[in-house]
């Protein structure tokens, strides 16, 4: 069978549009009729998208996991959170579970902390290696404050002793200098009064050869030639005089600093100073190199460690307190970050307040929502329902008050919601407006009285041959269940002529329907079980992809009987997928669907498939080939006018654009196809 066009890919078809479009546009409540392979999920995922583009936030929600796995899996890019129990989540869809989701943060904050937890184990091993230069530098702060203070002592002491020799030396030194300042203003003075002699003298000679005071100037100069004479000679005399006080001043300076230098007191007060320079510079090396080494040692450091240099005991202190400090720091943080990882690894359910408020979409079904005190105050600015035509006014009222729009996907022409048998014993049975909020869906009593702002139908699909979906669209869809043109031409089949087959049971005593006994409700037909096993055999060998679907259970427990005798290699597990109620497909597709009516008796009985939605609901799994397999004489003579008429519209259709075979022809095409 040629695999049907996908339609979770590419753009999205003008029905699609117009529903997406239009539900975006409403600010309260849209609706949307998506009968079977219309691609409700595609456009779903699409309006996701575009909610979430627009800084939305969606709650995704179905009565049933399978719906609500289906959007979820499809959407990409988005952060995406599903509520429920793992059991009934598609495996694909589990990696989205909070929980799931919050063990996955889990492991990223650790991984993510990993290189700073092991930084910080590392820092403290590497503190308690530095331990040792830390207490050396300890006990060096106040042997430090000692030698500072010897030191200054010693030069004390240096002073005292240089001051008791200065002493002895001090008045005659003073008194020498005293004479040496008075000879240096005498020279100073008696060199001025020569150079002044002279420049007159000069001035004089220059005036000689003028007229007016020629002789006058010749009769001076004489005279003032003596006197610079003179004066000159005055100067050389004080200034011999100066350099002698001055020699001797420095003379007597010499015999003051040769007697310091000998003085046992000094020289005793100066080796004291030395020896204690020595220590204290000592010390400071060692602390130094000691400084070095933690700071060496404690790198790397995941906090900031202080520069390894103090210039005096003080801000050495000042250091080892530093230090101390980040000790702690580092101890802190570690303790802390130990206690959060662990708390972390323990308690999963503390992210999940993180997970939800950074969602983008939330998917949960109806009553899912409101499992857990967690989620209960949990708001939404769009909720969108998907099979909305299965669930209750009073179900779907959970997730709706979530949020201040809804979009309301559905199909009310298809399987109705479940009313519990439980729920409903309790009610009256004249309480008819409680048993309607049980069997009819919101989505259906809004639908067909919704204005069409509000309401929009897809009409194209993409899973069937148009042989098969033609008659579903005739009679529940008015004609306007239309089929994508790939389809319209029906493929190549096997076993079958036609995608779409009826087996005629011709009423015979063999293929009678049986009814259950005691607690077994409902009934089964051993002779058609039979033959569906070995239709489902056939089709295993050519195709994988069947799917076998009857009324009532007891039916279901038949065909997995027959099945199983057939085909031993197959495990239940293998049996519940192939063989089930319409209840369980609904959701699901197969390439090969077969259904078995069950009914075959003289008076029209046909039990609750007089519900024909069901009906429609078994039709549309079939994505290639659909065989019904049933007794058409009980079929068109049900006692149930509207199943009646559903049968003979069936049987017309046949003979029309599918094949009509009988349980004969069907058993000559296994002989010969075996």
């Amino acid at each position: 069978y040629p695999m049907p066009e996908n339609p979770g890919e590419g753009p999205l078809n003008p029905s699609q549009n117009r529903a997406l479009q239009c539900a975006l546009a409403v600010e309260d409540l849209f609706l949307i009729l998506g009968p079977p392979g219309t691609g409700k999920t595609r456009t779903i995922t699409e309006m996701v998208n575009r909610l979430a583009r627009e800084g939305k936030r969606t709650l995704v929600t179905s009565k049933n996991n399978l719906a609500v796995d289906n959007v979820l899996t499809r959407l990409r890019g988005l952060r995406v959170v599903r509520i429920g129990h793992e059991d009934r989540v598609a495996p694909d869809a589990r990696h989205l579970l909070i929980d799931e989701q919050a063990r996955a943060m889990q492991r990223e904050i650790v991984a993510s902390t990993e290189r700073a937890f092991q930084l910080l184990k590392e820092a403290q091993s590497r503190w308690r290696t530095a331990e040792e230069p830390i207490a050396r530098l300890r006990e060096a702060a106040p042997r430090w404050t000692r030698a500072r203070a010897q030191r200054e002592e010693a030069r004390g002491t240096l002073q005292v002793a240089q001051r008791a020799v200065w002493n002895r030396y001090r008045l005659p030194l003073d008194q020498r200098l005293a004479e040496v300042r008075k000879a240096h203003r005498r020279a100073v003075r008696a060199v001025r009064r020569a150079d002044r002699a002279v420049a007159l003298l000069e001035r004089a000679l220059a005036l000689r050869g003028w007229p007016a005071v020629g002789t006058a100037v010749v009769a001076v100069s004489g005279w003032l030639a003596g006197w610079a004479r003179r004066a000159r000679r005055r100067a050389e005399a004080e200034r011999s005089a100066f350099l002698r006080l001055a020699r001797r001043y420095e003379e007597e300076v010499a015999r003051y600093e040769a007697a310091v230098r000998g003085s046992p007191p000094v020289l005793s007060a100066k080796e004291r100073l030395q020896e204690a320079d020595d220590t204290l510079h000592s010390l400071i090396t060692a602390v130094q190199e000691d400084l070095r080494q933690v700071h060496s040692t404690l790198t790397p450091s995941p906090v900031p460690l202080p520069e390894p240099t103090v210039e005096s005991p003080e801000a050495l202190l000042a250091h080892l307190e530093e230090l101390d400090a980040l000790r702690e720091v580092v101890a802190w943080r570690h303790r802390l970050l130990a206690e959060w990882r662990e708390l972390l690894q323990e308690r999963r359910q503390a992210l999940y307040g993180t997970l939800i408020r950074s969602a983008d979409v939330v998917g949960a079904t109806c009553i899912g929502i409101a499992t857990s005190a967690r989620f209960r105050d949990l708001e939404f600015d769009t909720v969108i329902a998907d099979e909305a035509g299965q669930i209750t006014v009073l179900d779907l009222l959970v997730p709706l008050v979530r949020a201040r729009k809804a979009i309301l996907v559905g199909d009310h022409r298809q399987l109705p919601p479940f009313a519990d048998d439980d729920v409903r014993a309790l009610l009256d049975e004249e309480d008819e407006e409680s048993i309607a909020l049980l069997e009819k869906s919101l989505f259906e009593r809004l639908f067909e009285e919704a204005p069409d702002t509000h309401r929009a139908m897809l009409d194209t699909q993409y899973r069937m041959p148009g042989s098969i979906a033609d008659f579903v669209s005739t009679f529940f869809y008015e004609g306007k269940y239309r089929t994508a043109p790939p389809l319209q031409t029906d493929p190549e089949t096997v076993l079958f002529s036609r995608p779409l087959c009826f087996v005629d049971t011709l009423h015979r005593k063999a293929y009678r329907e049986r009814k259950g006994g005691g607690e077994e409700a409902g009934y089964r037909n051993p002779g058609e079980a039979r033959l569906l096993a070995r239709l489902v055999d056939a089709f295993l060998n050519r195709e994988g992809s069947v799917g076998v679907i009857v009324p009532y259970q007891l039916q279901v427990a038949e065909v997995r009987r027959a099945l199983r005798r057939r085909r031993p290699d197959l495990n239940e597990s293998n049996l519940r997928d192939i063989v089930a109620t319409v209840d369980s497909f609904q959701g699901k597709e197969r390439k090969v669907i077969l259904f078995g009516f069950t009914r075959s008796n003289d008076w029209g009985g046909v039990g609750f498939l007089r519900e024909l939605r069901r009906l429609n609901v078994t039709i549309t799994r079939a994505r290639c080939q659909l065989v019904l397999i049933g007794d058409r004489r009980t079929l068109v003579n049900a006692t149930d006018p509207d199943f009646r008429a559903f049968a003979q519209a069936l049987m017309e259709y046949v003979q029309e654009r599918g094949q009509y075979l009988t349980v004969d022809q069907a058993e000559e095409v296994l002989r010969t196809d075996g």
